[in-house]
Formats: structure tokens, sequence, C-alpha cells
């Protein structure tokens, strides 16, 4: 067992990619860090810096990292590619988790909704939760 820092706040929430190489955690100093759990290094191989509040959540779905914010945002990082695309939700994200068939992306937020996006537009479409 080894520990990894690096982190300034507390961790919220890790995700492993498919073959347990790289670990992602993510936390409530506005980061995500990517660690390279093959090596002995003790600091991040990759830091992404893109969002404005804490990191409540991060998922790896094939080639992406998915992340939820208490920014209101989702943030979808392709790794093949270096590219990133944000989608605005509006409330706090508290939970974010991809579908099996990698096309949509279930957000939880902190005002009791459960918005369903396209993983690839970010388009709204459903919102679960109480009316109101």
């Amino acid at each position: 067992m080894r520990k990894l820092g690096g982190h300034t706040h507390r961790v919220n929430a890790v995700a492993l990619n498919a073959d347990a190489s790289v670990a992602f955690s993510a936390g409530y100093d506005t980061t995500v860090r990517c660690w390279d759990l093959r090596s002995h290094m003790r600091e991040p191989i990759q830091t992404l810096m893109q969002a404005a509040d804490s990191v409540s959540s991060v998922q790896v779905h094939a080639h992406k990292l998915v992340t939820g914010s208490v920014d209101g945002c989702v943030r979808v990082y392709d790794l093949r590619m270096g590219v990133l695309a944000t989608h605005t939700v509006g409330p706090p994200v508290s939970s974010a988790v991809v579908s099996r068939d990698g096309n949509c992306v279930l957000v939880c937020t902190l005002d009791d909704h459960a918005r369903l996006l396209d993983l690839a537009s970010g388009e709204l479409l459903a919102t679960y939760g109480a009316p109101g």
C-alpha cells in the first residue's frame, strides 16, 4: 500500500481506468489528479484544474473521464484526443454516472433532481424529481 499525496483538501471521489493502471481522484480543492499506479512516483502525472468549485464525482468510461462539480458543471475529458467538453447543469452536481452504452450521463444535483444528459452534446433529455 502507498499513499498518494497532492490534494490540498479532502478527496471526494476516486476511479480507476479499465486496466487499473491509472487512478483518478476528485478533490475539494477543485482539482482532478491522475496517478500512474505502475510507477513509483508520488506525484500525479496530470492535474486537471478546470473546475471552479469542489469536484464531487469522477468516472472513467472507455477513453473518457467524466466529472461532476459543485460549480454546476459536468466535464467530459476525452483522454485520447485531449479535448474537454463542459456541460452546464446549473445547480451543484453531487454525482454523475455514465450509462453503459456511453451515450448518456445521469447527473444528481443538490436541488433534489436528477437530470439525464446526452454525453456528447450536453442536451437535457429528461429531468426527474419532485415538481416545483
